[in-house]
């Protein structure tokens, strides 16, 4: 690598940490370009050499503004950014700080979608500051600029500009850019040079992503054959079906290019019948039906049904069956999609029908469980006929008891049955699994259900009972402290109090950090507010950031127990300078890539993380970058080396744990618990569940942002609220949007509940309906409630919550 510019000097250790590098582009473009997952080894590039200190540092009265008006715009408040800029570039004296302001003013135009003041903004930074230690940014940013605007040709001479000023930094980052414009342009020979030279610059991560598209620009440029190998070397070293099927794919058509046409069939049919839920696998599919290339009705229909084309998929089945080739197994396949056909329509009854007759005529195939299972799951889902799903559930293990899925139709039994409010019937079904499958997986779970359906029948002393052989039956300290709390509960109905106590004294010294334990101590303190509302906060509190004497004291037990020498330096990066992925990282972070710049991160981590000294170094950068997902599990890794158990955070040094559990965005969180009446200790204790503070956290189920909020949730909210102006599910990444929006939800949550948070909870995470269901089962008991949600994600979720809530609560309580 080439020696490090005056830019990035001033970047990294000025600008990018007052500055810079909470510049938030990602807000408005928060997808990762590439596919990062594992670290690769180095391709010989030379580590940088040292760095001296920065030539030149803003003035003091200046750089607040600069720092104000970055974090603004990282936080997604445009409006407050361009006024900060604004006044900064009022008030700037040095001509470096007339060029960060206009930058960021650039930046923040870019964000709000006002492509043409941010291009004249960014033009002036490199027209009329040549020699700005910001002028390599600001060339990036009109490449992203002019990228917007579909102006691809000037997009890719401003990223170039960008590499002659900043080479061998983000190299790799920045020719993947390039490529994918001239991919825009339809200039596939220059994407693929462009394309290899990303692949050749470092990075962390797989580059997988990366050759799929080098393999398809060498398509678009006929070297299909180059393609194919590669296409085929790539699905051999992935371990992801659908970029197996996706190579599949793209092989059956650089092979229909080459007039292979049965080779290209064969892929496409390999496609169509082993990984028929692409939708990779559909268009392959289309390919061969119109080659006229005969297909298995049963696997068209298949494929036809996971693309959501019922009809088709109805009609290819049922002309299977017709034929007559197919054999009991596959028949039954045909059955089973057909009821799945009828259930998307919304033909219960049809569905069922269908059901009935795989059940019927193949009952020892393979799709016999699955036809129960829809069966049982149609009759009390959507049709309420409660005691005939339950018949349904309890038939399948009565024909097949020794099968291995018997006792999980008793558990489904058990769960219907108290659902229809039988609870009688449900205790009895649950105590079934524990005698006759008690070697089960959820054997435990369905004990301790069982004591549970009990004790809500008033049946205290049976509850115990059950409860006491669960007990024979715990395989974690977990489960026994669950049991060690109802058994308190039990005892406090029947009138033992003193007993109650010693059982919750015990769950409080077993789980001292945990949700029981918490509970316990708030029983304990027999105060009715706190039993009934586990979430008060504390009478006093200080949302105090780290304090100088609380790192001082972190720092001399590092030095304790870990045995450092007395005059390690602590305060600086040390060797972590001279890695290139603290480099790239802090790069990507300036440009606003934060989910590049994170996976650079934790590859650095993942590399030290047995070396205490330097991840105690990497988590005060990272923590002072804003990159907090990867702060909080480095303080984690940090006590865990030492030795500390989890019952025991407590007693570490008080800076790590507010490293883990930080005030992070502190003022977006006070203003919101002000507008919506929420505690701050509370929001962030669901913002920490929810995403780690991690600005482009992005769930498997669509959610997005610090509060994961779901896209369709989002789209009602900002109609709701009227702000903010033009908003676009890309807002959702926006900190200050999230913030509000995750909010404002939990404050209606809380309304619809009347002002129960642990119901609030239940339906931010598992849905208002769902939430009201489990409150009726039980609603004047906290606990209760807890254990009736049947989605265990859910009730995890609640727990881990207040979790969170009770170590902020320790934390910045501030008791006389």
């Amino acid at each position: 690598m080439k020696q490090l510019t005056k830019l990035f000097i001033n970047s990294l250790l000025a600008f990018a940490l007052a500055a810079c590098s909470i510049l938030g582009e990602a807000l408005q473009r928060p997808k990762s370009k590439s596919a990062l997952s594992s670290p690769e080894p180095a391709k010989g590039i030379p580590s940088p050499t040292p760095i001296p200190s920065p030539t030149f540092t803003p003035q003091p009265e200046e750089a607040p503004l600069i720092g104000k008006g970055a974090r603004q715009l990282m936080e997604g408040d445009w409006e407050a950014a361009q006024a900060t800029f604004e006044e900064a570039y009022a008030q700037a004296v040095h001509p470096d700080e007339q060029s960060a302001a206009l930058l960021g003013q650039g930046r923040t135009a870019f964000q709000r979608g006002d492509y043409g003041s941010a291009l004249n903004i960014l033009r002036s930074v490199t027209e009329r500051f040549p020699d700005s230690p910001y002028k390599a940014h600001a060339w990036f940013f009109l490449g992203q600029t002019y990228e917007a605007l579909q102006r691809y040709a000037e997009a890719i001479q401003a990223y170039q500009q960008y590499l002659t000023l900043r080479p061998g930094m983000i190299d790799s980052y920045v020719h993947e850019l390039i490529a994918n414009n001239y991919v825009s342009m339809n200039d596939w020979a220059n994407a693929l040079l462009a394309y290899q030279e990303a692949i050749k610059a470092e990075r962390s991560g797989s580059t997988i992503a990366l050759e799929v598209q080098l393999a398809k620009a060498y398509a678009h440029t006929s070297a299909h054959e180059t393609a194919i190998v590669m296409y085929d070397d790539i699905s051999q070293r992935s371990d992801q079906d659908y970029i197996k099927a996706q190579m599949l794919l793209l092989k059956g058509q650089s092979l229909l290019a080459l007039e292979r046409k049965d080779e290209a069939y064969a892929a496409f049919m390999d496609l169509v019948e082993n990984y028929p839920q692409s939708y990779d696998a559909y268009t392959a599919l289309v390919t061969l039906v119109n080659a006229n290339v005969a297909v298995n009705e049963l696997s068209r229909g298949i494929v036809d049904y996971y693309a959501g084309e019922y009809g088709a998929a109805f009609a290819a089945l049922e002309r299977y069956l017709v034929s007559g080739k197919g054999e009991a197994n596959t028949n039954a396949a045909a059955l089973y999609f057909r009821g799945l056909c009828f259930l998307a329509r919304k033909e219960y009854q049809a569905a069922v029908k269908e059901f009935d007759r795989l059940i019927q005529t193949y009952p020892q195939s393979a799709y016999t469980d699955k036809a129960y299972e829809q069966k049982g799951y149609i009759q009390w889902n959507f049709l309420n006929q409660y005691p005939a799903a339950v018949d349904t559930f309890l038939s399948y293990t009565q024909k097949y008891p020794q099968e291995k899925r018997a006792a999980e139709f008793l558990f489904f039994a058990a769960q219907v049955a108290e659902r229809s409010g039988n609870l009688e019937q449900s205790a009895k079904i649950y105590e079934r699994i524990t005698v006759e499958y008690p070697q089960w997986e959820k054997a435990f779970r369905a004990a301790f259900l069982s004591g549970i359906m009990r004790y809500r029948l008033l049946q205290a002393a049976q509850a115990q009972a059950d409860w006491q052989r669960a007990l024979g039956m715990t395989t974690s300290p977990e489960e026994r402290v669950l049991i060690q709390f109802w058994m308190g509960k039990a005892q406090l109905v029947q009138g033992n109090e003193t007993a109650a106590r010693q059982y919750w004294q015990q769950v409080q010294e077993m789980d001292p950090t945990g949700y029981y334990g918490g509970r316990a101590r708030q029983l304990l303190s027999g105060d009715y507010q706190l039993v009934q509302s586990p979430f008060t906060p504390p009478a006093l509190y200080e949302l105090a950031d780290n304090d100088p004497k609380e790192r001082s004291g972190a720092e001399l037990w590092l030095k304790s127990t870990f045995n450092l020498p007395q005059d390690t330096d602590l305060s600086s990066l040390g060797p972590l300078l001279q890695d290139k992925r603290l480099w790239r990282g802090t790069e990507c972070w300036a440009l606003g890539f934060y989910t590049e710049a994170n996976e650079e991160f934790n590859s650095l981590q993942k590399a030290i993380e047995n070396e205490p000294a330097n991840l105690y170094r990497l988590a005060n950068y990272l923590y002072r970058l804003g990159a907090y997902r990867t702060v909080i599990f480095t303080a984690r890794r940090i006590l865990d080396l030492g030795g500390i158990p989890p019952e025991s955070l407590l007693s570490a040094p008080r800076y790590f744990n507010r490293l883990r559990f930080g005030v992070y965005f502190k003022e977006l969180f006070i203003e919101a618990g002000e507008k919506y009446q929420l505690h701050p200790l509370f929001l962030f204790s669901v913002a920490r569940q929810e995403s780690m503070f991690q600005i482009v956290s992005h769930s498997h189920a669509g959610a997005r942002g610090i509060m994961q909020v779901i896209p369709s949730t989002g789209e009602h909210i900002a109609q709701q609220l009227g702000w903010p102006s033009n908003y676009q599910t890309e807002d959702l990444f926006r900190p200050k949007v999230s913030v509000i929006f995750g909010s404002y939800y939990l404050s209606k949550m809380r309304e619809m509940f009347s002002g129960d948070l642990v119901a609030a909870l239940a339906a931010y995470n598992g849905g208002p309906g769902n939430a009201t269901q489990w409150k009726s089962l039980a609603p004047d008991d906290v606990d209760l409630f807890v254990e009736s949600i049947r989605f265990e994600e859910t009730r995890n979720y609640i727990r881990n919550v207040f979790e969170n809530f009770m170590m902020y609560s320790l934390i910045y309580s501030r008791e006389p």
